[in-house]
C-alpha cells in the first residue's frame, strides 16, 4: 500500500524534493504512489537500451551508452537529466575511489540486472561499495580480467593481492542467480566459500580454475556442492590447460559414480579444459532424498 506521503504538507514535501538525489526522488514518488510527492519538479525516468559502460579515462570516470548494435556515446548529466534506467552494466579497470562519486545518482539499477567487472581492483570493500551502488538487484554477474593469453597489444594487468572470494561476492549480491568467474587471484577455497551460503538462487555458477587449483578439488566437495544447490543447477569448472590437463584426473574420478541423466531438474559440472569437455548429471534419486532431508 502506498504511503499518505502526499497528505505531507506542501513545504516539506517541496524541501524533500530539494535534498534528495535523483534516485531517491523517483523512489518517493514510487512509494507515494504519484508524483504529487516532489512538487514543483518531476523525476523522469529515461529508458532505451539500457545499457551503460562505466570506463576509467585519465582518472575521471567515463560513462557511455550502448545507442545501436555497436555505437555507444558518452553521457553527460546536470540537474535537469532524467534518471537512466540500467539493466546491463560493464565496469573496465574501476577501482574503489571511482565508486564514490555522485554520477551513480543519475542512475536507477533495475531488477534482474547483468553486471560485469572487467579488469576492476577487487577488495571487499569494493563488492561492499558496489553493494550499495546497486543494491540487490544484480541478477547475473560476470567477473574477469584482461591477460595475455587473451589478446596481443597493450594489456593491463590488475595488479592486487586480492584474492576473488565468493564470501564477498555473494554477501554484496545475495539475489544473484548466474555468476562466471575468470581471474588470476582466486581463492583456493571457492567452493567451501559458496557452500557457506545455505540459501541461495544460484542456477549457475562458471569458474575458471587455475591448474595448481584442480588437484586440490575433491568430487565429494564437488557433489555435496551439488546436492545443496536448487534444482536446475550447473557447475561448470574451466582449467586453461591442454597436454597433461590435472582436468583428467578428476573426470575419472567422478566417472566413478552413477551417472543421472540430463533432464531439466538435473543438477550437473562440467570439467572443461582444451581438449576435453565431460559432464556429470546427479542422480534424480540422490537429489529427491536430500531436498527432503532424508541424505546423512
Amino acid at each position: 500500500m502506498p504511503y499518505p506521503i502526499a497528505n505531507l504538507p506542501y513545504g516539506l514535501r517541496c524541501r524533500l524534493s530539494e535534498l534528495t538525489t535523483k534516485r531517491e526522488r523517483y523512489n518517493l514518488q514510487i512509494a507515494a504512489g504519484g508524483a504529487s510527492i516532489c512538487p514543483p519538479k518531476l523525476q523522469l525516468m529515461y529508458r532505451v537500451k539500457e545499457q551503460y559502460y562505466f570506463d576509467c579515462d585519465n582518472s575521471e570516470l567515463i560513462v557511455r551508452e550502448m545507442i545501436g548494435a555497436t555505437e555507444t556515446r558518452n553521457c553527460l548529466f546536470d540537474n535537469d537529466s532524467p534518471l537512466h534506467y540500467a539493466s546491463y552494466v560493464v565496469f573496465t579497470e574501476i577501482d574503489l575511489q571511482y565508486l564514490s562519486y555522485d554520477i551513480f545518482n543519475n542512475f536507477y539499477f533495475g531488477h534482474g540486472l547483468f553486471l560485469h567487472l572487467d579488469t576492476c581492483h577487487l577488495s571487499q570493500q569494493f563488492f561492499e561499495k558496489m553493494s550499495d551502488i546497486i543494491g540487490s538487484t544484480v541478477r547475473s554477474i560476470e567477473i574477469d580480467e584482461i591477460t595475455d593469453d587473451d589478446l596481443s597489444g597493450d594489456v593491463v594487468h590488475v595488479q592486487d593481492s586480492y584474492n576473488l572470494n565468493f564470501t564477498d561476492v555473494l554477501t554484496a549480491f545475495p539475489n544473484v542467480a548466474g555468476i562466471s568467474v575468470d581471474v588470476k587471484n582466486l581463492s583456493p577455497s571457492w567452493m567451501s566459500e559458496v557452500m557457506q551460503f545455505k540459501k541461495t538462487k544460484l542456477t549457475f555458477l562458471s569458474v575458471v580454475v587455475p591448474a595448481e587449483q584442480i588437484p586440490l578439488l575433491t568430487v565429494d566437495e564437488i557433489i555435496d556442492l551439488l546436492k545443496a544447490q536448487n534444482n536446475t543447477f550447473s557447475l561448470e569448472i574451466f582449467c586453461k590447460a591442454g597436454h597433461q590437463s590435472p582436468v583428467g584426473k578428476l573426470i575419472q574420478a567422478i566417472k566413478k559414480l552413477p551417472q543421472g541423466e540430463k533432464s531439466f531438474a538435473t543438477k550437473c559440472v562440467s570439467l572443461v579444459d582444451y581438449n576435453t569437455t565431460f559432464q556429470y548429471c546427479l542422480p534424480t534419486e540422490e537429489i529427491s532424498c536430500f531436498n527432503y532431508g532424508l541424505t546423512n
